[in-house]
C-alpha cells in the first residue's frame, strides 16, 4: 500500500503500473500557502512541481467546498476551479491535485481505459457519496468498468481519532445499510467513532468495485505528528496534499 519516502507516502500499486499517487506531509511544507484558493501563486506552484521533477505538466487544483462535484478535464479546461472537490482525465500532461487536513484523498485508476481521478472526501463528501459520483463521472465520459477500477482510499483521521456525536451517527444509519454502519462506526464509552476509509470501503464493494483492487492506507493524520491535522491543530493547521499523474 503506502510506501514513505523522505518527504512524503506513495501508493505502491499504483506506481506499478505506471501512475504517481502521491501524499505530502510536514517535510514538503504546507500546500495551503502554496495553492489554497490562491492560482495566482505561479511561483509557488512551479517550485512545488520541481521538487516532484514534474515540471513539464499543468497542475489542476480546486476551492474545495466539500461537494460532490468531479470535473473531466479536457483540453480546453482551465487549470483551476471554484466549488470543486474531485477530477478525472485521460491527460497525460496534468496534475490533479486536492488539499486535506484530516479529510481523506482517493485515488483512482481505470486499467483499460487509462484514466485517472481523484477526490476530497470529508464526512461530508463521504456522505453525499463523491467516491461514487467520480466512478460515475468515469463510466459516463470513458465507458469505465468497475471490474477495471483500482481504488486508493487514502490518508485521513482514523477512527482511533474520529470522535462524532449521536446526531451524526443518526443521519449516517438513516442513509446506508446497516452492514456498512456497523463496519463503519464503534461506540467507546458514551462516543461515537467514525471510520472513514472503511466507510468508502464498504461503499466501493456495493458500487461494484473489486475487493482486490481497494486499497486502505492504516495511517491517521491526526496520531501521526508528521502530517497536517485539523482535528490536532485546530483552524490554523495547514494542509497536505495529495495528487495523481501518469508517470510518462
Amino acid at each position: 500500500m503506502y510506501v514513505k519516502h523522505n518527504e512524503y507516502f506513495e501508493i505502491e500499486e499504483f506506481e506499478n503500473k505506471g501512475i504517481k499517487a502521491i501524499f505530502t506531509g510536514k517535510k514538503s511544507g504546507d500546500v495551503k500557502e502554496n495553492f489554497f484558493l490562491s492560482p495566482e501563486k505561479e511561483k509557488n506552484i512551479e517550485e512545488f512541481m520541481k521538487k516532484f521533477s514534474i515540471e513539464g505538466k499543468k497542475l489542476v487544483a480546486a476551492k474545495q467546498t466539500h461537494s460532490k462535484n468531479i470535473v473531466d478535464i479536457k483540453d480546453e479546461s482551465p487549470l483551476y476551479f471554484d466549488n470543486v472537490d474531485g477530477f478525472i482525465t485521460a491527460r497525460r500532461d496534468v496534475v490533479l491535485f486536492t488539499v486535506h487536513a484530516d479529510c481523506l484523498p482517493i485515488y483512482f485508476y481505470d486499467m483499460e481505459k487509462k484514466v485517472i481521478g481523484l477526490c476530497h472526501s470529508g464526512w461530508k463528501g463521504s456522505y453525499l457519496q463523491i467516491g461514487e459520483e467520480v466512478i460515475k463521472k468515469m463510466k459516463a465520459s470513458y465507458g469505465s468498468l468497475e471490474k477495471d477500477i483500482l481504488v486508493g482510499i487514502g490518508i485521513g483521521a482514523g477512527k482511533c481519532c474520529y470522535q462524532v456525536g449521536d446526531e451524526f451517527y443518526r443521519d449516517f444509519k438513516e442513509k446506508f445499510p446497516l452492514d456498512v454502519i456497523e463496519a463503519s462506526f464503534e461506540k467507546k464509552a458514551d462516543s461515537w467513532y467514525f471510520d472513514n476509509g472503511e466507510f468508502n470501503f464498504q461503499m466501493f464493494i456495493k458500487r461494484g468495485i473489486l475487493e482486490k483492487n481497494i486499497l486502505k492506507s492504516r495511517q491517521c493524520t491526526v496520531c501521526n505528528r508528521e502530517l497536517f491535522s485539523y482535528r490536532r491543530e485546530g483552524k490554523d493547521a495547514g494542509r497536505n496534499g495529495a495528487f495523481i499523474y501518469f508517470k510518462d
